[in-house]
């Protein structure tokens, strides 16, 4: 499992407004390749760029949450500005600049795969049986990337039996009351 970032002088060519053709920039590209299940390369955020607003393009806002991994597409969606991609050029006015740039880039990603594999180790179900002795027998983990509750009454209306992925896991009585009308 790994999240790896490549720095490079890009290629991509920056256009200049009116008055800025003599300023200098130097370009920093950073591609990112995701080899861990689950989690995609795209990792920058994008924001769908206004042309008329000096801005030319999309704008990188940011290396994506865990909640973005999975609510941002890699494309505009409709109603939605942002986007997520695996490549960020960026334009910096100096050296110095494209280093904190490239730092900051890097504690965000670790952010990120932290918080991933975290998520993804929650997603682990642990199913624990009770005996009449009251100490629970040897717990099963499984893993789980979807854990799905069902409840089916008994033949008698008795007692519902418990399913968690289809594996029984017990009974439950239940007791019928009548509500006042």
């Amino acid at each position: 499992m790994s999240l790896i970032l490549q720095r490079a002088k890009t290629s991509y060519v920056f256009t200049h407004t009116a008055g800025a053709e003599h300023q200098h920039v130097w370009p920093l590209r950073v591609t990112a390749l995701s080899t861990t299940s689950g989690l995609d390369s795209s990792i920058f955020v994008m924001q769908k760029g206004d042309d008329a607003g000096g801005y030319q393009g999309d704008v990188f806002v940011a290396i994506a949450s865990v909640a973005q991994m999975t609510d941002l597409k890699e494309s505009f969606q409709t109603g939605q500005p942002f986007r997520r991609t695996n490549q960020v050029d960026l334009a910096c006015r100096s050296p110095e600049e494209a280093d904190r740039a490239w730092k900051v880039i890097q504690e965000d990603a670790i952010d990120l795969f932290r918080n991933w594999s975290a998520m993804t180790a929650l997603q682990a179900a642990e199913v624990v049986t009770i005996t009449d002795s009251g100490v629970p027998a040897s717990p099963t983990v499984t893993a789980s990337t979807e854990n799905i509750l069902t409840a089916t009454p008994s033949d008698d209306g008795a007692s519902l039996e418990i399913f968690i992925n289809g594996q029984s896991i017990g009974f439950v009585p239940v007791r019928l009351t009548s509500l006042p009308v």
